[in-house]
């Protein structure tokens, strides 16, 4: 009996020890968070830091305003990005959770490489595609914030169509 004890604890030791057993229950409450979000809060800066020796170097190569279908890509695969994440935080905050919890909106053209150039209809009707679900999250913190301000001091924010 000791023998079977004794193999069934190193079992469960070598189980626990593999990733197979199911880690504790921890709460944000019981671990001191701040490093990560430090840690996490610096990639954040990192990245604008980034952005902005791009943008300067950007600048100086620049051929103006004139934008390629390619570029116009890009930047609508960033805008379905930038739409996710803002859900993302929305929904982590409990704020219209309706509209912003929820699968992310991952179209198959967003996965698309960005080499892929194709027409300016074919970006016009992704781009269509796109406006849907952001009005949409648009429209429904609108409601919201119309509920707790007046409709005059939400107009900057919101649509008036």
């Amino acid at each position: 009996m000791r023998w079977f004890a004794t193999v069934t604890a190193l079992m469960l030791a070598a189980a626990a020890m593999s990733g197979d057993a199911a880690p504790p229950e921890t709460n944000a409450e019981d671990i001191d968070t701040s490093d990560t979000r430090i840690g996490i809060g610096r990639l954040d800066v990192i990245n604008d830091f980034t952005a902005q020796i791009w943008q300067k170097m950007r600048a100086g190569n620049s051929g103006g305003s004139h934008y390629t279908l390619r570029q116009l890509n890009s930047s609508l695969r960033s805008s379905v990005w930038e739409y996710n994440r803002l859900r993302e935080e929305l929904c982590n905050d409990r704020f219209i959770v309706e509209q912003s919890c929820g699968a992310p909106f991952l179209p198959k053209w967003a996965l698309d490489p960005k080499r892929n150039a194709m027409t300016l209809d074919e970006l016009d009707t992704r781009e269509a595609d796109l406006e849907v679900h952001v009005v949409a999250l648009w429209d429904a913190a609108c409601a919201r914030l119309e509920k707790v301000i007046s409709w005059d001091d939400s107009r900057p924010y919101c649509s008036i169509e």
